[in-house]
């Protein structure tokens, strides 16, 4: 069954998902930026600077990057945001809290970033977020002061009820002295007080990577591995591809993270049967395809094929690769003419147009 603060935070998300992100997920350079942001936030910072992604000068800039970019790291971000007062600033009054209990708002404010650091940069990050909540909700019964408060007391209630190395939790009724003579000199409701309990311990807030694990590489069209020609030396090595999001990744193996180079594939690519088990693609202009690739410890350079020859496993996979690909190629296509197609959500099975 669902409860209630499920139902608000629900429509926290359904509200933030009109506003379209000001980001172009399908620019490579904005890949690449993602890929550093996940190393370092400062150098990733820096990166975006240099590609013209944001003015790195700009808080308001920064904050609405961490914001609306998906695949960043949690982790990053949290550290970013924990070292820069102005850009933390800025991030927090992103959100729209309005109608939300706080401690449904604290869980929306904690889904975008992992918190981490000394108390007192914790308590910087409560404080801010107490502003907005304050701020969005200002015929509620929590001012600045005692939403962070209340802002910190929920992170430490949830650590007791959750971490599972206490043998003794907080009862309800600990929870609820604790905040004797916090509303200026008086009590809160003992039943606004308990719901936040009740909420918590049904419901843990997640805080780290683990729990929280964000990936760019998530319900892709197609993966799967492929033999791939090099460029100059005509080597051949077996790679892990998946295409996601008009861009086509290749890795070592599954299991590894950080992707071996990047084709972004755009509308004037095409791709074309070699043979039983192989395909190439290319520019239809003749003009070298848009990739980078990773070199030597971690460099990022720009590629220079004017094609790749790709080799499937067998027949059949090979016709999918192709068939998933040329899909990819007409959604970004149909996107360019109508804002309202998305990439992520196009679907080739859908149509009756691609070539045999």
């Amino acid at each position: 069954m669902e409860t209630e603060n499920n139902k608000n935070v629900d429509d926290y998300y359904r509200r933030q998902s009109r506003v379209s992100s000001t980001f172009d997920i399908r620019s490579l350079d904005l890949k690449i930026c993602i890929e550093e942001f996940n190393k370092s936030a400062k150098k990733g910072v820096i990166l975006c600077n240099e590609k013209g992604i944001f003015d790195s000068s700009n808080p308001d800039e920064i904050a609405q990057f961490l914001y609306d970019t998906k695949g960043l790291s949690r982790k990053q971000i949290g550290e970013y945001l924990g070292q820069n007062q102005k850009t933390l600033v800025s991030y927090s009054q992103l959100f729209d809290f309005a109608g939300l209990e706080i401690d449904d708002a604290l869980r929306v404010f904690l889904s975008g970033f992992q918190l981490l650091g000394e108390a007192q940069i914790i308590d910087r990050i409560m404080d801010c977020f107490a502003q907005q909540f304050a701020s969005c909700n200002p015929e509620g019964n929590l001012n600045e002061t005692t939403a962070a408060v209340m802002a910190f007391a929920i992170i430490m209630l949830n650590t007791d009820l959750h971490s599972g190395k206490l043998k003794q939790q907080m009862t309800p009724a600990a929870f609820i002295k604790n905040f004797r003579g916090v509303d200026s000199g008086k009590d809160f409701p003992k039943a606004f007080l308990l719901g936040i309990y009740e909420r918590v311990k049904a419901n843990k807030l997640k805080f780290n990577e683990q729990e929280m694990k964000l990936t760019a590489f998530c319900s892709p069209q197609k993966q799967g591995w492929l033999i791939k020609e090099g460029g100059r030396i005509k080597t051949k090595r077996k790679r892990w591809f998946i295409l996601k999001d008009g861009c086509l990744y290749y890795f070592e193996s599954p299991e590894h993270n950080e992707p071996k180079g990047i084709v972004a594939l755009e509308r004037n690519t095409q791709v074309r049967s070699i043979g039983r088990s192989s395909f190439e693609i290319f520019n239809q202009d003749h003009s070298s395809l848009k990739s980078n690739k990773r070199v030597k410890h971690g460099k990022v350079v720009q590629g220079q094929h004017a094609n790749f020859m790709l080799h499937g496993e067998n027949e059949k996979d090979t016709q999918l690769w192709i068939e998933k690909i040329n899909g990819a190629i007409l959604a970004l296509t149909l996107a360019s003419r109508h804002d309202k197609q998305s990439v992520s959500e196009y679907n080739p099975e859908n149509e009756n147009i691609l070539e045999e």
